[in-house]
């Protein structure tokens, strides 16, 4: 009876190091794939369930609001310009509103949890732009924020045409009028910066 206590603890503390996540302190694609099997199961399901891309887009949508969250912070408090300062506080705060409304409906009507980190290679950028300074940065955020702008209509589009879950592509399909009109602000704004 002993033994068999010691073996099931062992399972036990192996099944759940085995949860945790591969890349400490990064969130990764990876934790959003599907075994093989339920991949096959979902590839070839009834329209409307979530799919394979679905879980990818929560994780590409959440860690881009994670970023642009992050990249707010960093406008707010080193900009050297005030429209630049203020661009960003307002971007900040849709992209929080935007993920918590992705959380949302991730995990009430797909079970997926949005991502509450970011991925190496945001990280990464992150990084690089706050080595910058004074009309550096500016210019370097703005043009960050366009490239993002850029990069959130591309995946909401192809979330709202081909996704499998209703709700998901409902909120993709709202967001896309939303990230043009930002683009179309940004760009200006970029203009409008002193080169």
């Amino acid at each position: 009876m002993c033994g068999r206590a010691i073996l099931v603890s062992t399972l036990i503390a192996i099944g759940t190091a085995a949860c945790v996540s591969a890349h400490p302190g990064y969130s990764d694609i990876g934790d959003y794939a599907e075994t093989p099997l339920e991949y096959h199961l979902h590839a070839y399901g009834r329209a409307g369930e979530v799919t394979q891309d679905d879980r990818y887009f929560v994780f590409r949508a959440g860690v881009a609001d994670l970023y642009d969250i992050a990249l707010g912070d960093l406008a707010t408090a080193r900009a050297t310009s005030p429209d630049v300062k203020q661009f960003g506080a307002r971007h900040r705060a849709d992209a929080v509103a935007d993920h918590e409304r992705l959380s949302v409906i991730a995990e009430q009507h797909i079970g997926v949890a949005a991502p509450v980190l970011l991925d190496r290679d945001h990280a990464i950028a992150l990084d690089q732009i706050a080595m910058l300074s004074c009309a550096a940065f500016d210019d370097a955020y703005m043009r960050e924020v366009l490239r993002g702008d850029d990069a959130a209509i591309a995946l909401y589009t192809q979330e709202a045409r081909f996704g499998g879950a209703p709700i998901l592509m409902r909120f993709a399909a709202d967001g896309v009028p939303r990230f043009e009109q930002e683009k179309e602000r940004t760009a200006r704004m970029i203009a409008a910066l002193p080169h």
